[in-house]
Parts: structure tokens; sequence; C-alpha cells
């Protein structure tokens, strides 16, 4: 099996623990010198960002030391997150029909599977025999930690922002940057724990063949509590609140002068409680802010229409009927 020595338990840790090195713990890794070069201009790219981050970016006054960096670690990170997918790609073709069969029962039960997807993303498809799977989950590391990178830096960046005279990114280009990298890491995480729920139904469904059926019961448990929990989640949701917290990001960062994140926070919290106006107003002055007009006025609009409804409805309220009136149906009578 291309020189294999280690034990399937210890070549899967190893796979994972390394990272892109890892396509070199096994002799049909070793031979594919691209990939082999690359994982090392990983390490090599890796241990200098990592120790010029302080060094170089503390003193950065301009954003050119730190638009490089971070040119630079998008650049690793994704080369990184191809290359470990490849060794992933290579380890599970030197065993996948002699030593899956090797390893320890537990690991296809579907606990296992499901603890181990959530702690390494793609491990419980690996130890299932899915590896189209694993690699797709483990090629989702890339973009993820790329992301996370930009949000890391994103006070950094802005406060250079601000301080320089000219920039190559304009500041509503600068906020779309992280609202992008915000969203990637979301939907990362999302499909993170996707894959962790997963990995534990396709143990189940594995477990419930080998068996014959008999077990069919307990991956129905687990469908079942699934779906209890979506229900809960959706009657234990609170818009109102979440708006107002979203409206507090939304003040909060216009004081930092942002504009477009305020405006789609604030823009959620009008859809999520449209019955405070307040959130309906500060949308209206960050359009004004950006040079929206038409949005602006009409929001104002609507406002002033809601408005206008409200008051005619108050003032039929508090307005006593007059005498004809009630006097009429005595008259009648």
């Amino acid at each position: 099996h291309g020189g294999l020595r280690l034990s399937p338990g210890r070549l899967v840790l190893m796979t994972y623990l390394l990272g892109p090195l890892s396509i070199l713990a096994t002799a049909a890794g070793r031979r594919q010198r691209l990939w082999t070069a690359a994982s090392l201009v990983v390490l090599v790219a890796g241990v200098v960002l990592a120790l010029s981050e302080r060094h170089l970016l503390g003193g950065a006054r301009n954003g050119g030391l730190l638009l490089i960096w971070l040119l630079a670690a998008a650049i690793t990170t994704l080369l990184g997150s191809a290359v470990w997918a490849r060794a992933l790609a290579v380890t599970g073709r030197t065993f996948r029909t002699a030593r899956f069969g090797r390893l320890p029962s537990w690991c296809r039960e579907p606990w296992s599977a499901g603890a181990l997807s959530l702690l390494l993303p793609g491990a419980g498809y690996f130890l299932l025999g899915r590896m189209r799977r694993a690699i797709v989950a483990l090629a989702l590391v890339g973009p993820v930690v790329l992301s996370l990178l930009v949000v890391l830096h994103a006070s950094r960046m802005w406060r250079w922002h601000q301080s320089a005279t000219e920039s190559a990114l304009s500041g509503s280009a600068l906020e779309w940057l992280f609202l992008g990298a915000g969203l990637i890491l979301a939907l990362g995480l999302v499909m993170w724990f996707v894959q962790v729920l997963d990995a534990v139904g396709t143990a189940a469904i594995a477990r419930t063949l080998a068996y014959g059926g008999r077990r069919r019961l307990r991956s129905d448990w687990i469908a079942g509590a699934l779906v209890a929990t979506l229900v809960a989640a959706v009657f234990l949701f609170q818009p109102a609140q979440l708006a107002g917290r979203l409206d507090g990001f939304a003040t909060a960062l216009r004081q930092e002068g942002l504009q477009v994140i305020p405006l789609n926070l604030a823009e959620a919290a009008m859809t999520l409680d449209p019955s405070q106006p307040r959130y309906a107003v500060q949308v209206a002055e960050i359009c004004s802010e950006l040079g929206r007009q038409d949005r602006a006025e009409q929001l104002r609009e609507q406002l002033d229409q809601r408005w206008h409804t409200y008051a005619t409805l108050a003032r039929q309220a508090a307005t006593p009927p007059s005498p004809a009136s009630s006097q009429a149906p005595a008259d009648a009578n």
C-alpha cells in the first residue's frame, strides 16, 4: 500500500494533526513532488507570517504592510487547504479497501462519527469511507480560516483606512469585504454543524444496513431529536429582542465611521420588528449619508403615512360621540 508503515488510527490522526504536511506521511504522497513542494512552501510561509505579524503590523501606519500580509496569508491559507485536502485523498486511497476494516468498530458508530466531525471536519466521513465528502468538508476549512483572518484584522484595517490620506480601497468596499468575510464565516460554521449531523446520519444508516434494520429505531430517534430542536428554535425565537440588538450594533458602528454594515444591520432590525419606527429612521439617515436619497425619501414617506394613520385613529378614539348620534337610537324607539 504505497509503503505505508503506520497503523490506520495513527495515520488518520497524523493526516488531521499535521495538516498540509501530512502528505509526507505516505510514500504515495511523497512521490507527488509538486504537492510535496507546496506543503513545504506552506510551512515556510506560515512560520514567516506568524513571526512577522506582531513585528511588522504593530508599526504599520500606512496600511501597506497590512495589505501585503493579508494577501500573503490568503494565498498561504488557500494553498494549505488545497494541499491538506490532497493529502487526505492520498491517505484514503492508500488503505481504502484493506485498512478500513481494521479500524475499531466504535469508529463507525454514530456518536463517534459526530464527535470526530465536530472536532476535525470530515473525520467522520473519512472513517466511514466517504472520501469525497471528507475532502469537501476539509476543503471548506481554507475559506473559513481566511474569513476569520479578515474578521480578526477588521478593526486594524478600518483604523488604517481612517488615518490614511490615500487608500487603495474605499470605505464602502472595505465594509463589503468585512460583510463578505462575516457571511462566509457564518456559512462555514453552519456547514460545519451540517457535516456533523450528516456524518451521524450516515453512520446510523450504515449500521442499520449492517444489522439488517434491527437498529433502525435509534437512527429514528436522532432524526426526531433534530426535528424537535428545530421546532423549539422556532418557538423560542424572539425577533424583537434580536432587532434591538442589531440596531444597537448599528448605532455603535456608525459612531466608528462605518456606514454599509450599519445599514444592513438596521435594515435587518427593521425587517424583524417593523413596529419600531426608530429602525426605519436610522435606515433613512444612513441612506442619506450614502447618497441614496430616493430610498431615504421613500422610508420617510412611509413613516409619515403610518404616523398619519395612527394620528387619525387616535383622534377618532379620543373624540366623544356627539349628542345627535347618542339620541338617534332613543328617537328611533
